[in-house]
């Protein structure tokens, strides 16, 4: 789910006397309904509303947010663009639309009604955000810096939006920048436990490890349930040479993810093959990186590291088949491979005579 807020808008009959089966008080009634948390009675009540006025632009907005929170999106799609259609200059409506294509992947149609939205009122931060997170969707990373910095500039506390900037830095490989934005993330909300993983992250990224290491265990003490946090922090461990913590961090997160969080179970295994490597228990190595491999035919990395632990077990044939295969697929690491097998220098031949 996109961390954001549809809006509602508030319709008030002020001290005017109505009958209860009239459009404005049905209206209310839904709203009080949303706002107890009973969706489904709030639902029913906005479609009243709508059958009484079907030019109630502000009812077929309402009921887009609580079909969106009640998870039915091409519903909240269909109210929304009602409402559009009945109010094409509101921006609250735009945003409201744009920020259910994007929870359904619709990125080009959520770029389209955001950017609407912020034409009609540039100053509202949290069209800014989600604009920035659909341009990272689309690869479009320095458009999403700058809607980042726009939110930001509007919302100084905008910690989510800190975050999302060190993201897309990350993305840019401008590891500095990504420290200083989760840096600011943090201090935004020094509780939030994945500002604190992300500031890991760039920390390792930079070749930092050292501070990678406290901040991942500091962010797995607070989360122990998170595959990805503990996985991160194993290979920060097999960074800084500590391999049996790195066996036990990236083993937990094997376990861990079940399906659950984006962690690649072919590099899970290629970072217990190395680590199981580095410790000498070379079968246990073998049958790691023979799984990564099997789960990612084309893993350059699993394929060198498996010719490296055949040759350090003399298997020197195996090794060879390795870089065979490796040539294919990455030269420069068929390269080092090759290199490694021979122990000595690899001549480039020249055409200087």
């Amino acid at each position: 789910m996109l961390n954001k807020k549809l809006l509602l808008f508030l319709f008030f009959a002020g001290s005017t006397v109505v009958r209860p089966q009239t459009a404005t008080a049905l209206y209310e009634q839904g709203i009080d309904q949303h706002r107890r948390g009973r969706n489904q009675e709030a639902a029913v009540l906005f479609q009243e509303v709508i059958r009484l006025k079907p030019n109630f632009a502000d009812a077929f907005n309402s009921l887009c947010v609580v079909y969106d929170e009640l998870d039915r999106y091409p519903d909240a799609i269909a109210a929304c663009g009602q409402a559009v259609a009945l109010d094409p200059h509101d921006s609250t409506v735009l945003y409201n639309l744009g920020s259910v294509y994007s929870e359904t992947k619709r990125t080009a149609e959520a770029i389209a009604a955001l950017e609407n939205s912020i034409a009609l009122n540039p100053k509202f931060a949290p069209a800014h955000y989600v604009l920035a997170r659909m341009y990272v969707d689309s690869e479009r990373y320095i458009a999403a810096v700058e809607s980042l910095k726009q939110a930001i500039a509007l919302t100084p506390d905008y910690g989510a939006a800190y975050n999302e900037l060190g993201v897309v830095y990350c993305f840019l490989k401008r590891n500095a920048e990504a420290i200083v934005a989760f840096t600011e993330a943090l201090r935004c909300d020094p509780h939030e436990t994945h500002f604190v993983a992300n500031l890991g992250a760039a920390y390792f990224m930079a070749g930092r490890y050292a501070e990678a290491v406290e901040l991942m265990e500091r962010a797995t003490g607070s989360n122990p349930t998170s595959a990805v946090a503990q996985n991160n922090l194993g290979q920060a461990y097999l960074k800084i040479g500590r391999y049996e913590l790195a066996v036990e961090w990236i083993s937990r997160a094997q376990q861990m993810a079940g399906g659950k969080e984006q962690v690649g179970e072919a590099e899970i295994e290629n970072n217990l093959g190395f680590a199981y490597a580095q410790l000498k228990r070379y079968r246990v190595a073998l049958d790691h990186l023979a799984r990564a491999i099997q789960l990612k035919p084309q893993f350059a990395a699993a394929i060198f590291n498996l010719g490296m632990v055949h040759l350090a077990m003399n298997e020197r044939e195996a090794a060879l088949d390795q870089y065979a295969t490796l040539k294919t697929i990455d030269p420069d690491l068929a390269a080092r491979l090759f290199a490694k097998i021979y122990r000595g220098r690899v001549l480039v031949a020249s055409s200087e005579r």
